[in-house]
């Protein structure tokens, strides 16, 4: 919506003032009857891009028969509201949101990251929740939600100078994850402590969707299963859990691993999640 006005100086109180608007010259409105002196017209309109706007004031008689005056008028293009996230999926253990808005024809943003009522206790989280956000900044960089598990929707406003207001709105998802806790070093010497190596997670991983290698120095498989490992591990319940046993490059039989560094590799993932994880570390064997 636009708004313009016209002011002509001069005229008598007793003279009679017609003002006739054109925009694109189609007439937007019916005349305008004012009295003078210093007769004020004015007119709404809605158009889309700069626009040539022209008024007629007729004179009721006193020589001054018909005045044009053409104005141009600068429009304001609607808002066009947009933002990207870093990601659209972070883990509970690291809930932090990158929001780069990418508006178009905007100047004024207001942002609602559609946080969590109430948040989780301090013990309940990994990371330290951000304590305030400037809801008017043009982005929000390194956001970290104090929230459990679950989908928020992010809402961006922008206007143009105050007018022409957009509104679009994109959800995050803030996923279950599971403590994943993996020994250093292990002793396979067969004397009944720490003698075998398995991963530890604190919650309940998919059945469908494990595996667990241990590589050599070349990158060569010499152990590998998608058994989640028993605990307590004993020699009686080894299901999951490596025992120092390697075999041979390229087949072979079965030897003891040497005392050296290998790396492991978890890949899991959590019931009914679609984002599988994976992890890669070092284990020393110790004998």
């Amino acid at each position: 919506m636009h708004d313009v006005e016209s002011i002509i100086t001069g005229g008598t109180p007793t003279s009679t003032n017609q003002f006739t608007w054109y925009l694109y010259n189609v007439s937007m409105s019916d005349s305008v009857l004012e009295q003078g002196p210093n007769p004020m017209s004015s007119m709404s309109y809605l158009s889309t891009g700069d626009t040539n706007i022209v008024v007629y004031m007729v004179n009721s008689g006193y020589g001054c028969d018909l005045t044009v005056d053409t104005t141009f008028v600068n429009a304001i293009y609607p808002a066009i509201a947009n933002f990207e996230p870093s990601s659209s999926v972070q883990s509970f253990f690291n809930p932090t949101f990158d929001f780069v808005n990418t508006s178009e024809n905007a100047t004024d943003y207001y942002w609602d990251l559609g946080e969590c009522d109430p948040s989780l206790d301090f013990s309940e989280l990994f990371t330290t929740p951000s304590s305030y956000y400037d809801p008017n900044s043009v982005n929000i960089l390194g956001y970290t939600y104090g929230c459990p598990p679950g989908v928020y929707d992010v809402q961006l406003i922008a206007s143009n100078m105050g007018y022409c207001p957009d509104t679009t709105i994109i959800s995050i998802r803030i996923e279950p994850d599971a403590l994943l806790y993996v020994p250093n070093s292990f002793t396979p010497d067969g004397k009944g402590l720490n003698n075998y190596f398995y991963p530890v997670f604190s919650h309940a991983i998919d059945p469908e969707d494990y595996v667990f290698r241990i590589y050599n120095r070349w990158g060569e498989i010499i152990f590998e299963t998608n058994e989640l490992p028993s605990i307590p591990t004993t020699s009686s319940n080894t299901i999951g859990a490596w025992n120092g046993d390697a075999p041979r490059p390229y087949g072979g039989k079965v030897k003891t691993a040497q005392d050296q560094v290998y790396t492991w590799e978890v890949y899991y993932k959590l019931p009914n999640t679609d984002n599988p994880k994976r992890v890669v570390g070092h284990v020393t064997v110790l004998r």
